[in-house]
């Protein structure tokens, strides 16, 4: 499963819940009201540790670019260069969640 998939269930997970926990207020059904608190509160959760994975998995290609930049910079070899600058940002979005 991918981080990304895993945030949209993560968001899915919440807004079921919290639909459900709404829906049981309204109808009085504390049962359906207290599962859905579980399962927004699991969605929420799934969501902090996909954003954790994202942060360590663009962290390690943000250094793997900087480490194939100088490569390619020691080769004097631009193409290398070039894909360490692209893996770097790629990293780097990862690591904010852009990407």
């Amino acid at each position: 499963m991918t981080i990304e998939k895993t945030r949209r269930d993560a968001k899915a997970d919440q807004i079921v819940g919290k639909t459900k926990e709404i829906a049981g207020k309204i109808t009085g059904n504390d049962s359906l009201e207290n599962r859905g608190k579980l399962q927004a509160a699991a969605g929420k959760a799934k969501e902090v540790a996909a954003d954790a994975a994202g942060f360590v998995a663009g962290g390690v290609r943000e250094l793997a670019g900087k480490v194939q930049k100088k490569a390619g910079e020691l080769l004097d070899d631009d193409e290398i260069t070039l894909d360490g600058q692209q893996n770097e940002a790629k990293g780097k979005a990862m690591k904010e969640g852009d990407a």
